[in-house]
């Protein structure tokens, strides 16, 4: 469309800057005749000849001025592309810079929640700021791999905070000690198990620096451990305790003199049953037939 308005205007130029004088000089030279119009004559001669040099002229400027129109479009594409691209440059880098202010808030908040020990939200902000880096593939190698290095930091101090946390563990004894305590529900772990000849029903005496604390009675039993139920308590079992195997009062047996042996007894309350006599008959006050001497002979007299 472009090609044809040009040779529109060039047709145009030609006609009116150059056939019009033509024609007019030439119609306006042969009317003016005698020495009175020869000043006519010499004006109709310059308009054939102005309109002559435009016929020619117009088409043969046309053509460069086409040539330079078009090379001044393809130059003006240029500066288009080159400005569009300008502007969409500092919009990413904004972005990226907004990326990395909201990463760095994160594991700022998850430091700040490590200093006061609350570890679930510092492994929140931790995440989030992962999340961050790794959602989007565009980031710059450079912006990357200083987000992953403020993440080792972070990550660093909460394994740190985690470990301090942990509980301290029990110090060797030479007896078991207690392992872990549930006091809702009198639940005692101890440091033995059937490994140590262990067994369920044994009972423990729990004590702290001497002291008696309590009674537990062995409930499961695992190969290096067991768990036991308080059955009279005395104090509050804590974690580190030591507890020995408990001895049953009535397990002791009594000491009897050795140079007489106990008789045995047999119950002389009317109504008892006596637990010596196979036919669980009545035992009667009557004394015994015949005595014996110190020597076990028969009296005589």
């Amino acid at each position: 469309m472009n090609w044809f308005f040009g040779v529109i205007l060039v047709l145009m130029g030609m006609a009116v800057f150059g056939i019009v004088p033509i024609l007019l000089g030439a119609i306006a030279h042969k009317h003016a005749v005698g020495d009175a119009m020869k000043g006519t004559r010499q004006i109709a001669l310059a308009a054939i000849f102005l309109g002559v040099f435009w016929f020619f002229a117009i088409p043969i400027l046309a053509i460069p001025i086409s040539n330079s129109r078009s090379t001044m479009g393809e130059v003006s594409v240029v500066p288009t592309l080159l400005s569009s691209r300008t502007i969409q440059a500092p919009a990413s880098s904004v972005n990226f810079q907004e990326l990395a202010k909201q990463h760095t808030r994160n594991l700022n908040a998850a430091r700040g929640s490590l200093s006061s020990g609350n570890v679930s939200d510092a492994k929140e902000f931790l995440m989030s700021a992962r999340g961050l880096r790794a959602g989007n593939s565009e980031i710059p190698e450079d912006l990357r791999k200083s987000m992953l290095d403020e993440e080792r930091g972070v990550d660093e101090a909460l394994r740190r905070v985690q470990e301090a946390q942990l509980p301290a563990p029990v110090e060797a004894s030479a007896h078991p000690v207690v392992t872990a305590v549930q006091p809702g529900v009198g639940l005692v772990m101890l440091s033995v198990g059937s490994q140590q000849g262990v067994k369920p029903g044994d009972q423990f005496t729990i004590s702290r620096g001497g002291e008696y604390i309590s009674r537990v009675q062995v409930e499961k039993v695992y190969p290096d451990m067991c768990s036991t139920r308080v059955v009279k308590a005395h104090g509050e079992v804590k974690v580190g305790d030591e507890a020995r195997p408990h001895t049953p009062a009535s397990s002791v047996p009594d000491i009897v003199t050795p140079s007489v042996p106990a008789p045995k007894v047999k119950t002389g309350n009317v109504g008892e049953t006596d637990p010596f006599n196979d036919d669980n008959k009545q035992p009667t006050p009557a004394a015994p037939k015949e005595k014996n001497n110190s020597l076990g002979e028969t009296n005589p007299f």
